[in-house]
C-alpha cells in the first residue's frame, strides 16, 4: 500500500511543477511514448507473423486434391445458368420506365 500512497505523492509533486512549462521535456516525454507504442506495435505483428507462418492449419492437407461431387458441380453450374439467364431478361425482356422524363 506504501507504493500507491508514495506513487500518489509523485503524482502530486508532478503536477505542482508545472508552473514553470518545459515544452522540451514535454516533447520528449510524448515522442517517448509514442516511439515504445510504435515499437510494441512492431514488435507484436512480428511475433504474431512469426507465430502464424509457423503454425499448421488443421484443414490443409499437403499432397491431397480437394475432391468435388458431380451433383454439387452441377447444382453451382445451375444456379450460375439462371442466374445468367435473369440478368439477359434485365437487358433485353424487362422495360423501366425512367420517372425523372
Amino acid at each position: 500500500m506504501s507504493f500507491l500512497t508514495n506513487f500518489i505523492e509523485h503524482l502530486k509533486d508532478f503536477r505542482s511543477q508545472d508552473r514553470h512549462p518545459k515544452p522540451v521535456r514535454d516533447w520528449f516525454l510524448l515522442l517517448s511514448v509514442a516511439a515504445a507504442l510504435a515499437g510494441l506495435s512492431v514488435g507484436w505483428n512480428v511475433w504474431s507473423y512469426y507465430e502464424l507462418a509457423a503454425s499448421t492449419s488443421k484443414d490443409h492437407q499437403v499432397g491431397k486434391a480437394p475432391t468435388f461431387t458431380v451433383p454439387a458441380v452441377e447444382a453451382v453450374e445451375t444456379a450460375f445458368s439462371k442466374r445468367e439467364e435473369e440478368a439477359a431478361r434485365y437487358r433485353d425482356t424487362y422495360r423501366f420506365v425512367d420517372p425523372s422524363l
